[in-house]
């Protein structure tokens, strides 16, 4: 089936940071359905693991490919702590959509659609920097959507959030998940039952 088609192959892959072994010998494939869920404690390697795949770091050794080569292009990710330029939220969101071919105006509409849905717009005109750090991992959950990435990745999107808006988050990720490849790190044994019944398990840099 076509929506099971692998993404990504990840072979023998390694990555040594500061003299630590941070990934040691990592195999694994990635599938076109669904979400998939890398967790384990603190220190396991997973947020180094996430940018590999992504292609933001690079591994010491192995190989990672891609069949379907374009996929990765099309990707956005959010980091644990967001950066932003030093505008206002409306900025920092029309800045994400540069790219596209559509008028100021629609692209200012789906800005304000995400806001209304995370309950934020009154965030709209306020200075990025300026935000809570909860009210910055939502924004910079709303940047990395609104582009319509066809491979998402999050580096624990939902840590800093209450529970209102970590479950207001879950549900858009299920629901765009039938259409964009989403690959999470977490721990929360709630959100991992949420997301997949087969999650990636890490334990001192490798697979288990």
């Amino acid at each position: 089936m076509k929506n099971m088609c692998k993404i990504i192959s990840i072979h023998n892959v390694s990555k040594n940071i500061n003299g630590k072994d941070v990934l040691n010998n990592i195999d694994l494939e990635i599938y076109k359905k669904g979400i998939s869920v890398i967790t384990g404690h603190n220190g396991a390697g997973k947020s180094t693991l996430l940018k590999i795949i992504a292609g933001i770091s690079h591994p010491d050794s192995g190989k990672i490919t891609y069949p379907e080569k374009n996929y990765l292009s099309n990707s956005s990710f959010i980091f644990q702590k967001p950066i932003f330029l030093n505008r206002t939220v409306k900025d920092n969101l029309l800045f994400a959509l540069n790219s596209q071919e559509e008028q100021l105006e629609k692209k200012e509409l789906l800005t304000n659609e995400f806001l209304r849905k995370l309950e934020i717009l009154h965030l709209y005109e306020t200075p990025a920097k300026k935000l809570s750090s909860g009210e910055q991992q939502l924004i910079a959950f709303i940047r990395a959507i609104i582009t319509k990435p066809s491979l998402l990745f999050l580096d624990e999107p939902t840590s800093n959030l209450d529970y209102k808006n970590e479950k207001l988050i879950n549900d858009i990720l299920l629901d765009i998940s039938r259409d964009i490849k989403i690959i999470i790190t977490c721990q929360s044994d709630k959100q991992i039952k949420l997301f997949t019944d087969k999650p990636i398990f890490m334990q001192n840099g490798m697979i288990i």
